[in-house]
């Protein structure tokens, strides 16, 4: 592809990421929603997602299973669920609060990586 937005298969994402989300039976309803929240996501808005986490919304040409490190999701269970996902992109980490609900997850994923490219294109401090 030489242009345009890459269309990230959530499959392949979710079946390449490591973390307690993906690890620890205590998040079951967290991950169950954090896949429905990235298969209800536009091209675009998982792009972002991927450059939130990453710093790049492109990946290796075999997917997910290529990307080094490997995705991964940590959950900071004592964190307040007010705050929003933040990230580690030389990790290819995310990093969220135990949200309380699908529609909490949904919103402050959207808050953060719209926030964090709406200025310039760039990433900002939030």
């Amino acid at each position: 592809m030489v242009a345009g937005l890459p269309d990230i298969d959530v499959n392949d994402m979710i079946e390449h990421t490591d973390g307690n989300l993906m690890t620890d039976p205590q998040f079951s309803d967290l991950r169950t929603w954090f896949e429905s929240v990235l298969h209800g996501l536009d091209v675009e808005q998982r792009a972002k997602v991927l450059s939130y986490a990453s710093g790049s919304g492109r990946l290796p040409a075999a997917g997910f299973r290529d990307l080094q490190p490997r995705f991964n999701v940590q959950v900071n269970a004592g964190e307040p669920p007010e705050n929003l996902p933040t990230a580690h992109t030389c990790a290819n980490q995310l990093c969220m609060p135990r949200y309380t609900s699908r529609e909490e997850l949904h919103a402050k994923l959207i808050r953060a990586i719209n926030l964090a490219t709406e200025a310039d294109g760039g990433f900002h401090f939030l």
